[in-house]
Protein backbone atom coordinates (compact mmCIF):
# COMPACT_ATOMS: atom_id res chain seq x y z
CA UNK A 1 0.00 0.00 0.00
CA UNK A 2 1.51 3.53 -0.72
CA UNK A 3 -0.19 7.26 -1.28
CA UNK A 4 -0.51 7.95 -4.64
CA UNK A 5 -2.14 10.87 -4.52
CA UNK A 6 -4.76 13.17 -2.91
CA UNK A 7 -6.95 12.85 -5.70
CA UNK A 8 -6.61 8.94 -6.27
CA UNK A 9 -5.45 7.89 -2.57
CA UNK A 10 -3.78 4.81 -1.80
CA UNK A 11 -3.03 1.94 -4.01
CA UNK A 12 -2.98 -1.79 -3.54
CA UNK A 13 -0.31 -3.17 -5.44
CA UNK A 14 1.75 -5.94 -6.57
CA UNK A 15 5.00 -5.78 -6.45
CA UNK A 16 5.97 -8.30 -9.09
CA UNK A 17 3.19 -6.75 -11.55
CA UNK A 18 3.00 -2.94 -10.82
CA UNK A 19 1.00 -2.08 -13.59
CA UNK A 20 -2.16 -4.12 -11.42
CA UNK A 21 -3.52 -2.03 -8.89
CA UNK A 22 -6.92 -1.25 -6.81
CA UNK A 23 -7.31 2.25 -5.04
CA UNK A 24 -8.84 2.43 -2.05
CA UNK A 25 -8.49 4.16 0.66
CA UNK A 26 -5.71 3.49 3.29
CA UNK A 27 -7.97 1.99 6.03
CA UNK A 28 -9.05 -0.90 3.27
CA UNK A 29 -6.06 -1.31 1.28
CA UNK A 30 -4.07 -2.23 4.93
CA UNK A 31 -6.85 -4.76 5.57
CA UNK A 32 -6.87 -5.87 1.92
CA UNK A 33 -3.24 -6.51 2.08
CA UNK A 34 -3.36 -8.16 5.31
CA UNK A 35 -6.05 -10.51 4.49
CA UNK A 36 -4.35 -11.43 0.64
CA UNK A 37 -0.75 -11.92 2.48
CA UNK A 38 -2.84 -14.36 5.44
CA UNK A 39 -4.54 -15.78 2.44
CA UNK A 40 -1.29 -15.96 -0.03
CA UNK A 41 0.97 -17.62 2.89
CA UNK A 42 -1.24 -18.60 5.87
CA UNK A 43 1.51 -17.06 8.05
CA UNK A 44 2.15 -13.27 8.90
CA UNK A 45 6.12 -13.17 7.89
CA UNK A 46 5.53 -10.15 5.36
CA UNK A 47 3.56 -7.85 7.78
CA UNK A 48 5.60 -8.49 11.08
CA UNK A 49 4.31 -4.93 13.21
CA UNK A 50 0.17 -5.10 12.50
CA UNK A 51 0.18 -9.12 12.43
CA UNK A 52 2.14 -9.30 15.59
CA UNK A 53 -0.79 -6.68 17.11
CA UNK A 54 -3.43 -8.44 15.55
CA UNK A 55 -2.23 -12.04 16.26
CA UNK A 56 -2.22 -11.69 19.63
CA UNK A 57 -6.13 -11.56 19.18
CA UNK A 58 -6.63 -13.89 16.59
CA UNK A 59 -6.46 -17.70 18.02
CA UNK A 60 -6.47 -19.46 14.33
CA UNK A 61 -6.01 -18.54 10.58
CA UNK A 62 -10.15 -18.74 10.04
CA UNK A 63 -10.38 -16.11 12.99
CA UNK A 64 -8.35 -13.70 10.81
CA UNK A 65 -9.93 -14.02 8.10
CA UNK A 66 -12.90 -13.15 9.59
CA UNK A 67 -11.47 -9.71 11.21
CA UNK A 68 -10.76 -8.45 7.61
CA UNK A 69 -13.92 -9.29 5.92
CA UNK A 70 -17.54 -7.73 6.67
CA UNK A 71 -18.46 -6.01 9.39
CA UNK A 72 -15.62 -7.21 11.44
CA UNK A 73 -13.74 -4.54 9.53
CA UNK A 74 -15.32 -1.79 11.79
CA UNK A 75 -13.77 -3.50 15.12
CA UNK A 76 -10.20 -2.51 13.85
CA UNK A 77 -10.72 0.77 11.91
CA UNK A 78 -9.89 2.98 15.11
CA UNK A 79 -6.57 1.25 15.28
CA UNK A 80 -5.74 2.04 11.94
CA UNK A 81 -7.38 5.70 12.25
CA UNK A 82 -4.81 6.19 15.02
CA UNK A 83 -1.97 4.76 12.66
CA UNK A 84 -2.89 6.49 9.29
CA UNK A 85 -3.00 10.34 11.02
CA UNK A 86 -6.91 10.63 10.06
CA UNK A 87 -5.83 10.10 6.21
CA UNK A 88 -8.07 6.95 6.22
CA UNK A 89 -11.32 6.29 4.60
CA UNK A 90 -14.58 5.54 6.49
CA UNK A 91 -15.56 2.40 4.56
CA UNK A 92 -18.78 1.85 5.27
CA UNK A 93 -20.45 5.50 5.60
CA UNK A 94 -19.36 8.96 5.63
CA UNK A 95 -16.79 10.68 3.18
CA UNK A 96 -13.83 9.03 1.34
CA UNK A 97 -11.01 11.29 3.09
CA UNK A 98 -8.88 10.47 0.30
CA UNK A 99 -10.84 11.90 -2.81
CA UNK A 100 -13.96 13.84 -1.47
CA UNK A 101 -16.13 11.21 -2.54
CA UNK A 102 -19.60 10.82 -0.92
CA UNK A 103 -20.12 7.40 0.29
CA UNK A 104 -24.18 6.74 1.09
CA UNK A 105 -25.71 3.29 2.77
CA UNK A 106 -28.32 2.09 -0.29
CA UNK A 107 -30.38 -0.10 0.81
CA UNK A 108 -31.78 -3.58 -1.42
CA UNK A 109 -34.67 -6.26 -0.11
CA UNK A 110 -32.14 -7.62 1.91
CA UNK A 111 -28.61 -6.44 1.11
CA UNK A 112 -27.30 -3.28 2.38
CA UNK A 113 -24.95 -1.79 -0.39
CA UNK A 114 -22.17 0.62 -0.46
CA UNK A 115 -22.32 2.91 -3.13
CA UNK A 116 -19.13 5.39 -3.82
CA UNK A 117 -18.74 7.21 -6.55
CA UNK A 118 -20.46 6.50 -9.65
CA UNK A 119 -19.25 2.61 -11.79
CA UNK A 120 -16.23 2.73 -8.65
CA UNK A 121 -18.10 0.46 -6.41
CA UNK A 122 -20.45 -3.04 -7.33
CA UNK A 123 -23.92 -2.67 -7.35
CA UNK A 124 -25.90 -5.25 -5.45
CA UNK A 125 -28.99 -7.34 -5.99
CA UNK A 126 -31.02 -9.97 -6.18
CA UNK A 127 -32.81 -12.40 -8.75
CA UNK A 128 -35.85 -14.49 -7.36
CA UNK A 129 -35.23 -18.43 -8.36
CA UNK A 130 -38.37 -20.20 -9.21
CA UNK A 131 -38.19 -22.17 -5.63
CA UNK A 132 -38.74 -18.35 -4.33
CA UNK A 133 -35.07 -18.01 -2.91
CA UNK A 134 -32.87 -15.05 -4.02
CA UNK A 135 -29.74 -15.03 -5.97
CA UNK A 136 -27.73 -12.09 -4.84
CA UNK A 137 -25.53 -10.61 -7.79
CA UNK A 138 -22.65 -8.07 -8.15
CA UNK A 139 -22.59 -5.59 -11.10
CA UNK A 140 -20.17 -3.23 -12.09
CA UNK A 141 -21.00 -0.70 -15.00
CA UNK A 142 -17.84 0.77 -17.10
CA UNK A 143 -18.24 3.98 -18.95
CA UNK A 144 -19.34 4.00 -22.19
CA UNK A 145 -22.38 4.04 -24.36
CA UNK A 146 -21.78 0.10 -25.57
CA UNK A 147 -19.49 -2.51 -23.90
CA UNK A 148 -19.17 -6.70 -23.37
CA UNK A 149 -19.48 -8.16 -20.37
CA UNK A 150 -17.17 -10.87 -18.34
CA UNK A 151 -19.75 -13.17 -16.22
CA UNK A 152 -17.35 -14.33 -13.31
CA UNK A 153 -17.87 -17.76 -11.37
CA UNK A 154 -16.52 -18.55 -8.43
CA UNK A 155 -14.28 -21.05 -6.77
CA UNK A 156 -16.16 -24.60 -4.69
CA UNK A 157 -16.74 -23.31 -1.02
CA UNK A 158 -19.14 -20.97 1.10
CA UNK A 159 -16.87 -17.93 1.30
CA UNK A 160 -18.34 -14.61 -0.55
CA UNK A 161 -17.29 -14.03 -3.44
CA UNK A 162 -16.79 -10.13 -2.82
CA UNK A 163 -13.19 -10.55 -1.96
CA UNK A 164 -12.50 -11.32 -5.31
CA UNK A 165 -14.46 -8.09 -6.84
CA UNK A 166 -11.25 -5.59 -6.73
CA UNK A 167 -9.07 -8.09 -9.03
CA UNK A 168 -11.64 -7.11 -11.83
CA UNK A 169 -10.72 -3.09 -11.68
CA UNK A 170 -8.65 -3.23 -14.70
CA UNK A 171 -11.28 -4.91 -16.12
CA UNK A 172 -13.57 -2.02 -15.55
CA UNK A 173 -11.09 -0.08 -16.57
CA UNK A 174 -10.72 -1.26 -20.15
CA UNK A 175 -14.48 -1.29 -21.15
CA UNK A 176 -15.91 -4.54 -19.58
CA UNK A 177 -19.37 -4.56 -17.50
CA UNK A 178 -18.75 -7.37 -14.58
CA UNK A 179 -21.09 -9.82 -13.09
CA UNK A 180 -20.83 -12.39 -10.48
CA UNK A 181 -22.71 -13.73 -8.24
CA UNK A 182 -23.10 -15.63 -5.14
CA UNK A 183 -23.75 -19.43 -4.29
CA UNK A 184 -27.21 -20.46 -3.24
CA UNK A 185 -26.63 -19.93 1.26
CA UNK A 186 -23.89 -17.26 0.38
CA UNK A 187 -23.87 -14.04 1.89
CA UNK A 188 -21.86 -11.10 1.16
CA UNK A 189 -18.81 -11.08 3.43
CA UNK A 190 -19.37 -14.74 4.28
CA UNK A 191 -16.18 -16.12 5.35
CA UNK A 192 -16.44 -19.55 4.69
CA UNK A 193 -16.58 -20.77 8.62
CA UNK A 194 -19.15 -22.28 9.15
CA UNK A 195 -21.10 -23.06 5.98
CA UNK A 196 -25.09 -22.49 6.34
CA UNK A 197 -27.45 -25.03 5.94
CA UNK A 198 -29.25 -23.70 3.25
CA UNK A 199 -25.53 -23.87 1.68
CA UNK A 200 -24.95 -27.36 2.13
CA UNK A 201 -28.58 -28.82 1.52
CA UNK A 202 -28.75 -26.83 -2.05
CA UNK A 203 -24.76 -26.56 -3.42
CA UNK A 204 -23.98 -28.84 -6.46
CA UNK A 205 -23.43 -28.34 -9.71
CA UNK A 206 -26.90 -27.82 -11.44
CA UNK A 207 -27.30 -25.01 -8.69
CA UNK A 208 -24.59 -23.33 -9.78
CA UNK A 209 -25.64 -23.88 -13.71
CA UNK A 210 -28.85 -22.62 -13.34
CA UNK A 211 -28.24 -19.44 -11.34
CA UNK A 212 -25.58 -18.45 -13.38
CA UNK A 213 -28.24 -18.76 -16.56
CA UNK A 214 -30.75 -16.84 -14.82
CA UNK A 215 -28.05 -14.20 -14.02
CA UNK A 216 -26.96 -14.51 -17.85
CA UNK A 217 -30.78 -13.92 -18.83
CA UNK A 218 -31.25 -10.91 -16.91
CA UNK A 219 -27.98 -9.37 -18.62
CA UNK A 220 -29.65 -6.68 -20.88
CA UNK A 221 -31.95 -5.31 -17.87
CA UNK A 222 -29.14 -5.36 -15.51
CA UNK A 223 -26.69 -3.21 -18.05
CA UNK A 224 -28.74 -1.71 -20.45
CA UNK A 225 -26.00 -0.67 -22.81
CA UNK A 226 -24.49 -4.35 -22.88
CA UNK A 227 -23.58 -4.30 -26.87
CA UNK A 228 -24.29 -8.38 -26.96
CA UNK A 229 -21.28 -9.87 -26.16
CA UNK A 230 -20.68 -12.37 -23.22
CA UNK A 231 -17.01 -14.03 -21.61
CA UNK A 232 -17.96 -16.77 -19.42
CA UNK A 233 -14.99 -16.89 -17.03
CA UNK A 234 -14.83 -19.10 -13.88
CA UNK A 235 -11.70 -20.03 -11.43
CA UNK A 236 -11.28 -23.65 -10.13
CA UNK A 237 -14.75 -25.04 -9.46
CA UNK A 238 -16.01 -22.27 -11.36
CA UNK A 239 -13.55 -22.96 -14.10
CA UNK A 240 -15.03 -26.32 -14.70
CA UNK A 241 -18.65 -25.44 -15.31
CA UNK A 242 -17.71 -22.36 -17.11
CA UNK A 243 -17.43 -24.62 -20.44
CA UNK A 244 -21.08 -25.99 -19.75
CA UNK A 245 -22.38 -22.49 -19.15
CA UNK A 246 -20.94 -20.92 -22.53
CA UNK A 247 -21.94 -23.27 -24.29
CA UNK A 248 -25.82 -23.56 -23.42
CA UNK A 249 -25.62 -19.29 -23.22
CA UNK A 250 -26.13 -18.31 -26.68
CA UNK A 251 -24.33 -14.93 -26.13
CA UNK A 252 -21.20 -16.44 -25.48
CA UNK A 253 -18.18 -15.19 -27.18
CA UNK A 254 -15.49 -16.57 -25.18
CA UNK A 255 -14.86 -18.74 -22.67
CA UNK A 256 -12.10 -18.41 -19.45
CA UNK A 257 -10.78 -21.38 -17.15
CA UNK A 258 -8.18 -20.24 -14.69
CA UNK A 259 -7.32 -23.61 -12.27
CA UNK A 260 -10.18 -25.36 -13.33
CA UNK A 261 -8.98 -28.46 -15.56
CA UNK A 262 -11.20 -30.71 -18.26
CA UNK A 263 -11.50 -34.03 -16.12
CA UNK A 264 -13.82 -35.11 -13.51
CA UNK A 265 -12.94 -34.70 -10.03
CA UNK A 266 -12.75 -38.60 -8.96
CA UNK A 267 -9.94 -38.98 -12.02
CA UNK A 268 -8.72 -35.66 -10.71
CA UNK A 269 -8.20 -36.59 -7.02
CA UNK A 270 -7.00 -40.28 -7.81
CA UNK A 271 -3.92 -38.59 -9.48
CA UNK A 272 -2.71 -36.21 -6.92
CA UNK A 273 -3.01 -38.94 -4.69
CA UNK A 274 -0.97 -41.09 -7.17
CA UNK A 275 1.29 -38.17 -7.51
CA UNK A 276 2.15 -37.57 -4.13
CA UNK A 277 2.67 -40.87 -3.21
CA UNK A 278 4.69 -41.33 -6.32
CA UNK A 279 7.19 -38.10 -5.01
CA UNK A 280 7.21 -39.78 -1.40
CA UNK A 281 8.33 -43.01 -2.93
CA UNK A 282 6.08 -45.17 -2.21
CA UNK A 283 5.41 -48.51 -3.80
CA UNK A 284 3.07 -49.30 -6.58
CA UNK A 285 1.07 -51.55 -4.02
CA UNK A 286 0.99 -49.18 -1.65
CA UNK A 287 -0.53 -46.72 -3.84
CA UNK A 288 -3.18 -49.11 -5.75
CA UNK A 289 -4.20 -49.72 -2.37
CA UNK A 290 -4.82 -45.96 -1.39
CA UNK A 291 -6.51 -45.63 -4.68
CA UNK A 292 -9.05 -48.38 -4.10
CA UNK A 293 -9.98 -46.11 -0.81
CA UNK A 294 -10.62 -43.63 -2.55
CA UNK A 295 -12.46 -45.34 -5.38
CA UNK A 296 -14.62 -47.50 -2.26
CA UNK A 297 -15.44 -43.45 -1.06
CA UNK A 298 -16.14 -42.38 -4.31
CA UNK A 299 -18.76 -45.75 -4.52
CA UNK A 300 -20.17 -44.65 -1.22
CA UNK A 301 -20.71 -40.74 -2.63
CA UNK A 302 -22.49 -42.49 -5.34
CA UNK A 303 -24.86 -44.55 -3.26
CA UNK A 304 -25.81 -41.16 -1.19
CA UNK A 305 -25.95 -38.29 -4.08
CA UNK A 306 -28.05 -35.85 -2.17
CA UNK A 307 -26.81 -36.77 1.31
CA UNK A 308 -25.30 -33.57 3.58
CA UNK A 309 -22.88 -35.45 4.84
CA UNK A 310 -19.29 -34.08 4.19
CA UNK A 311 -15.79 -35.43 2.96
CA UNK A 312 -12.57 -33.82 2.47
CA UNK A 313 -13.57 -30.30 3.90
CA UNK A 314 -16.71 -29.49 5.90
CA UNK A 315 -18.21 -27.76 3.21
CA UNK A 316 -18.31 -30.73 0.50
CA UNK A 317 -21.11 -32.63 0.80
CA UNK A 318 -21.61 -35.63 -0.62
CA UNK A 319 -24.28 -34.07 -2.85
CA UNK A 320 -21.99 -31.54 -3.82
CA UNK A 321 -19.34 -34.22 -4.70
CA UNK A 322 -21.73 -36.35 -6.44
CA UNK A 323 -22.22 -33.45 -9.21
CA UNK A 324 -18.29 -33.17 -9.61
CA UNK A 325 -17.14 -36.60 -9.65
CA UNK A 326 -17.71 -37.95 -12.67
CA UNK A 327 -19.15 -34.75 -14.21
CA UNK A 328 -16.46 -33.70 -16.94
CA UNK A 329 -15.97 -30.28 -18.51
CA UNK A 330 -13.77 -31.46 -21.75
CA UNK A 331 -16.45 -32.77 -23.38
CA UNK A 332 -18.06 -29.40 -23.51
CA UNK A 333 -14.87 -27.39 -24.22
CA UNK A 334 -14.33 -29.61 -27.40
CA UNK A 335 -18.47 -28.52 -28.57
CA UNK A 336 -17.10 -24.87 -28.27
CA UNK A 337 -16.40 -23.00 -31.06
CA UNK A 338 -15.64 -19.36 -29.81
CA UNK A 339 -12.25 -18.73 -28.33
CA UNK A 340 -11.44 -20.62 -25.70
CA UNK A 341 -8.72 -19.88 -22.87
CA UNK A 342 -7.03 -22.05 -20.31
CA UNK A 343 -4.76 -21.42 -17.59
CA UNK A 344 -3.12 -23.70 -14.72
CA UNK A 345 -0.03 -24.08 -12.74
CA UNK A 346 2.07 -26.90 -12.98
CA UNK A 347 2.47 -27.43 -9.22
CA UNK A 348 -1.07 -27.58 -8.65
CA UNK A 349 -2.29 -29.80 -5.67
CA UNK A 350 -6.19 -29.30 -6.34
CA UNK A 351 -7.01 -29.91 -9.76
CA UNK A 352 -3.54 -31.29 -11.39
CA UNK A 353 -1.80 -30.09 -14.73
CA UNK A 354 -2.67 -33.12 -16.18
CA UNK A 355 -6.16 -32.23 -16.53
CA UNK A 356 -5.59 -29.18 -18.18
CA UNK A 357 -3.13 -30.86 -20.23
CA UNK A 358 -5.84 -33.20 -21.26
CA UNK A 359 -7.90 -30.34 -22.93
CA UNK A 360 -4.90 -29.39 -24.96
CA UNK A 361 -4.12 -32.50 -26.12
CA UNK A 362 -8.01 -33.22 -27.13
CA UNK A 363 -7.85 -29.93 -29.25
CA UNK A 364 -5.04 -30.86 -31.16
CA UNK A 365 -6.38 -34.06 -31.81
CA UNK A 366 -9.45 -32.59 -33.13
CA UNK A 367 -7.71 -30.16 -34.98
CA UNK A 368 -9.33 -27.47 -33.28
CA UNK A 369 -7.24 -24.14 -33.76
CA UNK A 370 -9.96 -22.10 -30.47
CA UNK A 371 -8.22 -22.73 -27.86
CA UNK A 372 -5.39 -20.46 -26.14
CA UNK A 373 -3.34 -23.05 -23.75
CA UNK A 374 -1.07 -20.70 -20.79
CA UNK A 375 0.60 -23.69 -18.36
CA UNK A 376 2.22 -21.81 -15.66
CA UNK A 377 5.68 -22.97 -14.31
CA UNK A 378 5.49 -23.86 -10.33
CA UNK A 379 2.49 -22.38 -9.47
CA UNK A 380 -0.04 -23.81 -7.59
CA UNK A 381 -3.68 -23.74 -7.83
CA UNK A 382 -3.80 -20.61 -6.25
CA UNK A 383 -1.32 -18.90 -8.49
CA UNK A 384 1.58 -19.30 -5.70
CA UNK A 385 5.37 -20.48 -6.08
CA UNK A 386 6.92 -22.83 -3.85
CA UNK A 387 8.56 -19.72 -2.12
CA UNK A 388 5.38 -18.14 -1.61
CA UNK A 389 4.68 -15.66 -3.89
CA UNK A 390 1.61 -14.99 -5.08
CA UNK A 391 1.77 -14.79 -9.19
CA UNK A 392 -2.21 -13.53 -9.44
CA UNK A 393 -1.85 -10.58 -11.18
CA UNK A 394 0.68 -12.25 -13.26
CA UNK A 395 -2.08 -14.44 -14.13
CA UNK A 396 -4.84 -11.75 -14.92
CA UNK A 397 -2.73 -9.75 -16.57
CA UNK A 398 -2.17 -12.72 -19.35
CA UNK A 399 -5.89 -13.18 -19.28
CA UNK A 400 -6.82 -9.25 -19.95
CA UNK A 401 -4.06 -8.56 -22.70
CA UNK A 402 -5.48 -11.45 -24.40
CA UNK A 403 -9.40 -10.48 -23.52
CA UNK A 404 -8.58 -7.40 -24.86
CA UNK A 405 -7.51 -8.93 -28.28
CA UNK A 406 -10.28 -11.60 -28.06
CA UNK A 407 -12.92 -9.72 -27.28
CA UNK A 408 -11.98 -5.70 -28.07
CA UNK A 409 -14.22 -3.67 -25.89
CA UNK A 410 -14.83 -0.98 -28.06
CA UNK A 411 -15.48 -2.90 -30.96
CA UNK A 412 -19.08 -1.49 -32.18
CA UNK A 413 -20.57 -5.22 -33.46
CA UNK A 414 -23.80 -6.79 -33.33
CA UNK A 415 -24.32 -9.65 -31.04
CA UNK A 416 -22.51 -12.56 -32.56
CA UNK A 417 -23.72 -16.02 -32.93
CA UNK A 418 -22.21 -18.38 -30.74
CA UNK A 419 -20.65 -21.42 -33.13
CA UNK A 420 -21.59 -24.48 -30.86
CA UNK A 421 -23.16 -27.31 -31.95
CA UNK A 422 -26.77 -27.18 -30.63
CA UNK A 423 -27.34 -27.93 -26.62
CA UNK A 424 -27.81 -31.03 -25.31
CA UNK A 425 -28.42 -32.00 -21.56
CA UNK A 426 -25.11 -33.92 -20.86
CA UNK A 427 -21.91 -33.49 -22.28
CA UNK A 428 -20.68 -37.43 -23.65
Amino acid sequence: CHFESMRHGYILQHRDAPSISVRFGLARCIALWLDYSWRDSGTCGRIPLFCKLLQATCKNWHEKRKLMQGTRLLKILPLLTAISNSLLVQVYAGTDSSTGNKITLAQTENTSVIRAKENSAPAIGTLRRSDGTDITYYALTPPGKSFPAILYLHGSGCSSVDSIIPYFTPFLEKGFGILTLEKKGVKPHDTGAPCSKEYLESNDRDQRINDALLLLSNTKHLFPNWDGRTVIMGGSEGGAIAPEIAFRYPQSSAVVSLAGGGMGQAWELKKLKEKELSAAGASQPTIKEELQRLDKKFEEIRKSPTSTQTWDGEDNTYKRWASYLWYNALGFFVKLGIPVYVAHGTSDTNAPIESADIVRDRFASLEKHNLTYKRYEGLDHHWTTGNGENQTPRVIGDFLDWVLQTIPPDLQSGTPINPAIPPETTAK
